[in-house]
């Protein structure tokens, strides 16, 4: 009985409890939009709706939320797709007034945008998301092909939005921020692991391609990818505009690759046209600025800063920039319309006004600062192929402050008019002396630097003692990197998500007079950009840091070796070399080799491989692995073996005293035959001694 009493008691409570429409960590399902609307706004515990299988993936309308409690909501989109809607007409429009976070989960937003191969044909407005006050996430979600920015939040109101592992892409807007557009009100934006893909901007004020955030707070962008974003004034693919006092914006661990900023049919806008993929306008405004671990490539500017256009110089506003790669990207600065006195376009960063940054263990490669541009033809030609700087033209001038460590400046360069290469004492830097021979910014250079010339002719370097390569040949790779950036969620556009490229540098000792291995100045940096451990004392020079192990054949070499470019994982010189180097980051591990085509000295055999060439310190086997700490060698070992039968039956001087020579001439710790054979006999004459003794006893 009393068990039947039990049951009942739990059915009872079971009931009970569904009598609630939501209760704690309930889970519903909404196959309309009004039962989404109903269940996102009634909710008296947290609760997750996901969208059934009738909810419809065409809407006659926008679905319009409006939260009020302090709970938190999370919408499981099931992997719908939702389809175009009618022209102005977006797909969801949530305000959360509430303390909880409403979250958006696995939903596809699709606008009327058509795409050709990758040329975007502009269609009605409509579609997306529109996000009011409140706490947001988005994940696991796609926005393409959407003209109206396709993720929209506008108005003074405290917004608050994380985006994970999402992807926007051929999304359009006439206004800022053709992926997403934040203005006014404390707005905190954070992207993580997400892919932005040919979004555009067509604003003529300061917009951002890809993402526009103007009158806000803070911006964070982590592991993230912006690829062939463009827009008509600052930032090809971020504009970061006019924020409010005290805020951050930090990047890190991201790619930045043919991003730009234009001027259609040569409109009123290209002095504006700054910051390839990132623009930064905060004029006197005090905020946070940092930029690490991350690649630019090929972007470019219709004006300056191919990469970077950096204004902020607020009294106590900070400017890090660490652990990065520029490569080929490309500052035109065709957006002066006199005179260029007070500005050089920098074909990586431009650094404007009264700016104040540090610079540390970056890479600069191969940028370039045009001089098409008349303009800058009467000065000279162009000048900054990594770096330029603009100066204010009011009555009080003020300048950028450069802090430079450890940075790689190489093979950057300017043009003339016709767009050709020119020599100039200005190729990868200028920030000290104006065109015409007065003073500007100040550069501190700190230690371990190459590459800053502003106005000094530089000592000759070849590009094959840096980097193992001619400069034409030096391009970005994986390298190894342990660091991956974009949406790694494949049911939205996973094909985005890759390691972030950087360029190798050549190992310590290769050649002997290695101008960046070890030759880094003491640091406070224990990473380099692929998330290696630095050498702190003596860093190796630019974003990234290596170690390696030579593999020294000790009088041997390798044979008919197949023609190898270096990588950045093996290098050797020629097809029959002495020394093999294997190349990784600090607590990698490598393989010892094995001695296939590794040539022996005449009358010996391998045996292995030791730390000293005598054979006196630890040896190892091929197929071993070692997790490197810092750059070792490796040296074969040898053992001798019998050659012939004359030599081991005959007494003949001569012929000894050749065996003497050979394994003097080779460090080796493989004994010979003879040897052997006389301890072992020792041994067996002291072992029948041993016996004698007890048996005697």
């Amino acid at each position: 009985m009393k068990k039947f009493f039990g049951v009942l008691l739990s059915v009872v409570l079971l009931s009970a409890t569904f009598q609630f429409a939501v209760h704690a960590d309930t889970s519903v399902e909404a196959n309309t939009p009004q039962e989404l609307k109903s269940f996102a706004e009634s909710a008296t515990e947290d609760t997750t709706i996901t969208l059934g299988s009738g909810f419809p993936d065409s809407l006659s309308a926008t679905v319009s939320i409006a939260i009020a409690h302090n709970y938190n909501i999370t919408i499981l989109g099931n992997d719908i797709n939702l389809q175009p809607m009618a022209t102005n007409v977006r797909h969801l429009n949530i305000n959360n007034t509430g303390s909880g976070t409403v979250t958006i989960d696995g939903i596809t937003f699709l606008g009327s945008n058509t795409v050709a191969g990758d040329t975007v044909a502009v269609g009605a407005a409509g579609g997306g998301l529109t996000l009011g006050v409140g706490h947001f996430i988005v994940q696991n979600s796609m926005f393409s092909k959407i003209n109206g920015s396709a993720l929209n939040g506008t108005g003074g109101v405290n917004r608050y939005l994380e985006i994970n592992n999402s992807t926007f892409e051929f999304n359009t807007n006439t206004g800022a921020g053709g992926a997403l557009n934040f203005d006014g009100g404390n707005n905190d934006l954070t992207v993580n692991n997400s892919t932005f893909y040919k979004n555009k901007s067509d604003a003529l004020g300061y917009s951002g391609g890809a993402i526009g955030l103007k009158n806000g707070k803070n911006l964070t962008i982590n592991n993230s990818v912006f690829t062939g974003n463009t827009s008509k004034h600052l930032g090809g693919a971020i504009a970061f505009h006019f924020p409010q006092a005290n805020s951050t914006f930090s990047i890190d661990n991201s790619y930045f690759e043919d991003n730009a900023t234009v001027n259609p049919n040569n409109g009123a806008y290209g002095p504006w046209a700054d910051g390839g993929a990132i623009g930064v306008y905060s004029d006197n405004v005090n905020i946070a600025f940092s930029l690490t671990n991350s690649t630019f490539n090929a972007n470019s500017s219709y004006d300056d800063g191919g990469a970077l256009m950096l204004q902020n110089y607020g009294a106590t506003s900070t400017n890090i920039i660490t652990n990065n790669t520029f490569s080929e990207n490309v500052g035109n600065g065709l957006g002066i319309s006199a005179a260029p006195k007070y500005d050089a376009p920098g074909g990586a960063i431009q650094f404007s006004k009264s700016a104040n940054a540090t610079l540390e263990s970056n890479t600069f490669v191969k940028n370039m600062a045009s001089g098409v541009n008349t303009e800058a033809g009467n000065f000279g030609n162009a000048r900054g192929g990594a770096i330029g700087f603009h100066y204010d033209t009011g009555a009080v001038k003020v300048y950028p402050t450069l802090n430079m460590k450890n940075n790689l400046l190489f093979g950057n360069y300017v043009t003339d008019s016709s767009n050709q290469p020119v020599a100039s004492d200005y190729a990868n830097i200028t920030i000290s002396t104006l065109y015409d021979g007065t003073s500007g910014g100040v550069l501190n250079n700190l230690g371990g630097n190459i590459g800053i010339d502003d106005g000094i002719v530089l000592p000759s370097m070849s590009s094959e003692s840096v980097f193992g390569l001619a400069i034409a040949e030096v391009a970005l790779s994986t390298n190894q990197s342990n660091v991956s950036a974009g949406n790694n969620n494949a049911t939205t556009n996973g094909y985005f998500y890759a390691q972030i490229p950087t360029i190798a540098i050549m190992p310590a000792g290769v050649p002997t007079d290695n101008p960046v291995a070890g030759k880094g100045v003491a640091t406070s940096i224990t990473k380099d950009q692929r998330g290696f451990t630095r050498n702190i004392s003596t860093p190796d020079i630019g974003a990234v840091e290596n170690v390696a192990i030579n593999f020294d054949g000790n009088n041997g070499n390798w044979n008919t070796m197949p023609t190898h470019n270096y990588d950045g994982v093996t290098y050797y010189s020629g097809t029959e070399p002495t020394n093999i180097y294997k190349v990784t980051g600090s607590g990698n591990e490598i393989e010892v080799l094995s001695s296939q085509y590794l040539t022996h000295p005449s009358g010996y055999q391998f045996i292995g491989w030791n730390t000293e060439a005598d054979g006196g310190g630890s040896s190892y086997t091929p197929g071993d692995q070692i997790a490197l700490a810092g750059n070792m060698t490796l040296y074969a070992q040898w053992e001798s073996v019998e050659t012939s039968t004359e030599n081991n039956s005959t007494g003949n001087n001569s012929s000894s005293n050749n065996s003497s020579d050979n394994n003097s001439e080779l460090p080796i710790t493989g004994q010979n035959t003879m040897f052997i054979t006389a301890i072992g006999i020792i041994l067996i004459a002291g072992s029948i001694y041993i016996i004698k003794r007890r048996s005697s006893k």
